[in-house]
């Protein structure tokens, strides 16, 4: 995914785009639960259609529309 896609979160029941592909793990993303239950990650931040910005990885989301 990049910068300008939009995913749709299925455990949140939204969609959000992508502003931001972030080079490290975020420190409000557990370390830990991602490495046990996933193997390589990447980070994006997101803004959700109601106005909130946060991070995720990339197996919480699927893409909708890719940009360009």
């Amino acid at each position: 995914m990049k910068v300008g896609d939009l995913v749709y979160d299925h455990g949140l029941g939204r969609s959000a785009i992508v502003l931001e592909v972030l080079k490290e793990r975020p420190s409000e993303i557990h370390e830990a639960f991602v490495a046990r239950q996933h193997g390589s990650v990447c980070y994006y931040r997101v803004l959700y259609d109601d106005g909130i910005i946060d991070s995720i990885c990339d197996y919480e989301v699927e893409p909708i529309n890719e940009n360009g």
